[in-house]
């Protein structure tokens, strides 16, 4: 199993620094959460992405910031083998748009089936937002920082 970068810092150096720093980690927490805005965002893109963050964020959050934001909300939409690839890929943006390209019809999907089982009250905090199976039947996996529930589909090796 790997894991995720580090979320993307404003750096620690002043304390307005240490403020939009703290203000990004706790907004891209919340936005894990949150799979259907999550999947939304990615949707529709980094240009409108930078538009409504540049007028939440303070003024201070640069274009490469809210960038890096943008690029962790791509890999948080995506399943693992293709977090993976784009992994591989970070210091290459023509193959991570390309992937990106690639990727998009299953986050599509995904932000489809989330939509539909909201509309029937089916994702609550025991239901997977991912697959819409109960969290029970998930598998628990063993972090450094806690344990992680496991999405079965998330495990899946091939997707579409």
């Amino acid at each position: 199993m790997f894991r995720l970068p580090d979320l993307p810092t404003a750096g620690y150096a002043t304390a307005r620094e240490r403020e939009l720093t703290d203000m990004v980690m706790v907004f891209m927490r919340v936005m894990e959460r949150d799979r259907l805005r999550l999947l939304t965002v990615v949707c529709e893109g980094r240009e409108k992405w930078r538009r409504v963050a540049g007028s939440v964020l303070p003024s201070w959050a640069t274009d490469d910031l809210l960038d890096a934001m943008f690029h962790y909300f791509e890999l948080q939409a995506c399943l693992p083998d293709m977090q993976r690839r784009l992994l591989d890929a970070k210091n290459n943006p023509d193959i991570w748009r390309m992937l990106m390209h690639e990727a998009m019809p299953d986050i599509e999907r995904q932000r489809e089936q989330v939509r539909q089982l909201q509309a029937m009250g089916g994702v609550d905090e025991q239901t997977c937002a991912r697959c819409g199976a109960p969290k029970a039947q998930h598998v628990n996996v063993a972090q450094e920082d806690g344990d992680v529930l496991v999405c079965p589909r998330a495990m899946e090796s091939t997707h579409g």
